[in-house]
């Protein structure tokens, strides 16, 4: 079987007035190639554009800063690998203080996970919030003295050898990447092997969950 992987974005030029809102629009049909490849066509991160998946790690980060701050990131994204991916990226585009902040939130969430918890827990999401102000704080300076970093993402993206810039495709992406983007031919069984994974995993709990009743009831195993 030929290895499918995809080479190239084909993405509609960025505005020509080039703000943040027209930056975050073209970074924003970059990603709905990225989540088509991923979520609906079973491609898996190696077999995209070297790049592409760490711009889309980034992007999705600096978004959901947008919207609710270093809180908003850990709640909807939860999983510190994509940080620690935007941080790299972060390294390459040479955004030192950016990734300074970022890497401090990231070691924050992972040596404090179960006291954020408990303090969201026992004290209410207010207190809970109050843990990120420093992050928050902290990335409002930086930005205070940069360029916005949809706007350094956007630059960035249109330098590489894997955006094609085509007038032809819609300002509005999504549908378009559905039906130009192929299937892989090992999508079904990707799938497959992921619901295996999770049938098995959610086994696993259920025998630790039984075997610990029957330790507490005074069973033997």
């Amino acid at each position: 079987m030929k290895h499918a992987r995809i080479n190239e974005v084909r993405v509609f030029p960025p505005f020509v007035s080039g703000g943040e809102y027209e930056a975050s629009l073209f970074c924003s049909n970059v990603e709905a190639a990225v989540r088509v490849a991923l979520d609906e066509k079973g491609y898996i991160r190696p077999e995209l554009p070297s790049g592409l998946c760490d711009f889309s790690d980034l992007f999705t980060y600096s978004g959901e800063w947008k919207n609710g701050g270093h809180e908003t990131c850990i709640n909807n994204i939860g999983d510190l690998d994509v940080f620690e991916r935007a941080s790299q990226l972060l390294a390459r585009l040479g955004l030192v203080e950016f990734k300074e902040n970022l890497d401090r939130f990231t070691s924050f969430c992972r040596d404090n996970a179960e006291r954020i918890d408990e303090i969201y827990e026992l004290e209410g999401e207010a207190a809970g919030r109050q843990l990120f102000y420093e992050f928050d704080d902290r990335f409002w300076e930086i930005k205070k003295k940069s360029p916005d970093l949809d706007v350094i993402l956007q630059n960035w993206l249109v330098d590489q050898p894997w955006i094609v810039l085509d007038t032809n495709v819609p300002k509005w992406p999504v549908q378009y990447y559905r039906e130009t983007i192929e299937v892989h031919p090992l999508k079904q069984a990707r799938k497959e092997a992921v619901r295996r994974e999770r049938v098995a995993e959610n086994l696993g709990t259920n025998l630790t969950f039984w075997q610990r009743v029957r330790d507490s009831l005074g069973g033997s195993t």
